[in-house]
């Protein structure tokens, strides 16, 4: 396969998404024996200073991400071609090339009959090298050619099969060599996932064959690979979290030296990506930081950060990297499911940066890596504000954790500027005007007006006649069941707990098979949890004749037969666990031994599963007491700004940038703008067209029907006391409290909590 890297969040182990730094600088001595080379920056002036801050300008977008990418400054070369899984190789094949503000024109193509593509590689001076193999007889013949950077064949080679036994068996392994490098003398280079590695001298006969250590079974494409050091040499590399240890390669013989480690201060969970730099060393990559290591220095130097204001690439997968004269660096980077964007970088005076007021966004380590790109998007754009994150980890081993910090700074009038809703008593904090209202921000808003929002969502965001928070997008939570189950997704708490006393041999859920009562008893009061107090008065219904009635019911139900499943871990540890007998086989819905499903639509290619059931089941909501359906919702990022920020105009500057039309039109899950959201039902295809979908209006029109119900439980008065409910319904399910007993206790806890709240 190909000399590529895979973008630095979103590899895979398939070796067809691997992408190489290609970098044009060479050396003043080199520069009069080679062509098209561009002078390289001094590494010492490639670094943050006082003086001089690395800054970055988004050049073109839209780029689609080919095979074998590769960035000689500022110049992309790609291929094209139908991969051969069998043997290897392209067939009817392609190389490209696209200079900065020109077409795509195409420099060759391998289309004759038996003809293949193996490998492509490119010099400092852009000559080009190409492995294909042609079929003369029984055994393909292989060839490399060398083309100079104005499309001049300059040599090609017909490779001769070497005579040694040992050499014959990985030469016929060559057609599936994938990594490859040309040193300063024109010496090629290439490896493959078996381990064979293959030399080939100035004109590209076959020289020597060797090892590189891994093989099928230890090769891992985010551990190894190669990288060109120029002058250093060539060198392969393995990845250990942190470190890299270098080989360095003898072109003539096909030995390694022993390995030598060098370590970057990387604390990501990345791993991290090397790439050429030629004279200048090699390059480090990982989500955070690029490094440069000359060999001269003990550790490699941080040249640049990616979640630097003035950068703002933080979330974006780095593809390739060139450098440009002028101390420039060109950045190919792209979001996962996007098309790829070019980036230059340069470093520019200080005091020529405009200076930007910093807001501080507080959020939980676990929604970083979707809220980093957001940031890194809003950054980029705005000229007055820059948003920093504030993680915060959740800690219940400790008395008081980030979460519970950040609350009681909250309650104090302190914090940060905006804020993330995990799983804050959002009524509560409402109640003690933590909330910033964001009624007349919109009023006053060019971007987003409150029109703009789907109906269902600004009710979710609303409180007390004031708009307190805002999301980008959301999921639609609910129940699949048999076909005729519900009135239109409409069903009582009674309906659905006599669904399950109807089929005595199916059961209700298996979401949760552990906890079945608790899941049974939950979906029966979800909905309509806000019913069961009068928040004004104080007064509750949880001691009421129904409500009892109900509980005990659920505890007469059959709970699931269980059974024990092991799987084994990515770390090699096997774990046990407890799971329903029933709905392990997926035709246990169809043919009624499950009889409920839980059902997230998180977008139109889930939507359009969901569709798969056909006549057979219907979407339905949450059991409810009311007249229409009820669904919830799974808010993606939700942000509040603090009523006593100092910074409110920055903080609401990156919510309007959230919800203008521009952002919410990039969204994969369901936005929260009218406007987007009807465009994005008009898509057809996702996952770069590898997903394709295609709805009736009817279908369409089910779906908006949808939207029209949707909630958010987080945001109702009644899941504050929900603990308490849980916290004695536990006894009913063991047999320690009747129902009647519990529901007293409930009543009693529920109304002193209610009452403190007035």
């Amino acid at each position: 396969m190909f000399d590529q890297k895979a973008p630095t969040l979103f590899r895979t182990a398939a070796c067809l998404f691997l992408s190489v730094l290609a970098v044009t600088a060479c050396s003043p001595q080199e520069q009069a024996q080679t062509e098209n080379t561009a002078p390289a920056p001094s590494s010492e002036t490639l670094i943050s200073s006082d003086e001089y801050v690395p800054v970055a300008a988004w050049d073109a977008s839209g780029i689609e991400l080919y095979a074998a990418h590769k960035l000689m400054g500022d110049t992309l070369y790609y291929m094209t071609g139908k991969w051969d899984s069998a043997e290897g190789g392209y067939r009817e094949a392609s190389i490209c090339r696209k200079e900065r503000d020109g077409d795509a024109e195409t420099i060759l193509n391998l289309d004759g009959e038996g003809e293949k593509l193996i490998l492509y590689l490119l010099d400092e001076s852009e000559n080009l090298y190409y492995l294909h193999s042609a079929q003369n007889g029984r055994d393909p013949e292989y060839i490399w050619t060398k083309l100079s950077s104005d499309d001049e064949v300059l040599y090609e080679t017909i490779i001769d099969r070497p005579s040694g036994s040992r050499e014959q068996e990985a030469f016929g392994r060559l057609c599936t060599s994938f990594l490859g490098e040309i040193d300063k003398d024109g010496n090629i280079a290439a490896v493959n996932m078996s381990g064979d590695l293959y030399l080939f001298d100035e004109n590209g006969r076959f020289r020597t064959s060797g090892k590189t250590g891994w093989d099928e079974n230890t090769y891992n494409v985010l551990e190894y690979g190669m990288v060109n050091a120029g002058r250093h040499g060539i060198f392969l590399y393995h990845v250990n979290g942190g470190s890299v240890s270098l080989q360095q390669m003898d072109m003539y013989k096909g030995v390694l030296t022993d390995a030598a480690e060098i370590k970057t201060d990387s604390r990501s969970l990345i791993t991290l990506e090397l790439y050429s730099g030629y004279d200048q060393g090699i390059y480090i990559v990982d989500d955070n930081s690029l490094w440069q290591y000359n060999f001269s220095d003990e550790k490699p130097i941080t040249l640049l950060n990616w979640s630097d204001s003035n950068i703002s690439m933080a979330g974006y997968g780095i593809d390739a990297v060139g450098i440009l004269p002028e101390e420039k660096f060109y950045i190919m980077v792209h979001q996962p499911g996007d098309t790829a964007s070019m980036v230059e970088i340069s470093f520019r005076n200080r005091a020529e940066i405009p200076e930007k007021q910093t807001v501080i966004l507080a959020a939980g380590i676990h929604a970083l890596d979707s809220l980093t790109e957001l940031v890194s998007d809003f950054n980029r754009q705005s000229t007055e504000y820059q948003v920093e994150i504030q993680s915060l980890e959740y800690r219940p081993s400790e008395s008081v954790d980030d979460y519970s910090a950040l609350y009681t700074d909250l309650l104090k009038g302190e914090g940060p500027d905006l804020f993330r809703l995990d799983a804050m008593g959002i009524p509560n904090l409402a109640a003690k005007g933590v909330f910033e209202d964001l009624t007349p921000y919109f009023a006053e808003s060019s971007l987003v007006h409150e029109s703009d929002i789907i109906p269902s969502v600004l009710d979710v965001w609303t409180m007390d006649d004031k708009i307190i928070f805002a999301f980008e997008d959301f999921n639609i939570i609910g129940l699949l069941v048999k076909k005729g189950t519900t009135d239109q997704g409409v069903w009582t708490p009674d309906e659905y707990i006599r669904l399950a006393e109807e089929h005595p041999d199916s059961i209700l859920t298996n979401q949760d098979p552990l906890y079945f009562y608790n899941e049974v008893f939950y979906n029966s009061i979800y909905a309509d949890l806000s019913d069961y107090v009068n928040w004004k008065t104080g007064e509750c219904h949880l001691d009421s004749e129904e409500f009892i009635s109900m509980i005990e019911r659920i505890r007469q139900l059959e709970q699931p037969e269980l059974t024990l499943e092991t799987i084994t871990a990515m770390d090699g540890k096997e774990y046990t666990f407890k799971v329903s007998v029933i709905g392990q086989d997926e035709n246990d819905f169809y043919n009624g031994l499950l009889l409920t499903q839980s059902m997230n639509l998180f977008g139109l290619p889930n939507y359009a599963k969901v569709l798969e059931y056909g006549d057979y089941a219907e979407i339905a909501g949450y059991p409810t007491n009311k007249e229409e359906p009820y669904y919830d919702m799974m808010p993606q990022n939700v942000y509040a700004i603090n009523s006593s920020s100092q910074v409110k105009e920055g903080a609401w500057a990156f919510l309007e940038f959230m919800l203008s039309e521009a952002h919410q039109n990039t969204l994969t899950s369901f936005p929260v703008r009218q406007d987007s959201f009807d465009k994005y039902l008009t898509r057809t295809e996702f996952n770069r067209g590898r997903t394709v979908v295609d709805f009736t209006a009817e279908e369409l029109d089910a779906l908006r029907e949808l939207v029209k119900y949707v909630h958010w439980t987080s945001t109702s008065t009644g899941r504050d006391m929900l603990p308490l409910i849980t916290e004695e319904i536990e006894a009913v399910w063991a047999g320690d409290k009747t129902p009647a007993d519990a529901a007293r206790i409930m009543q009693n806890r529920v109304s002193i909590f209610v009452n403190e709240q007035l």
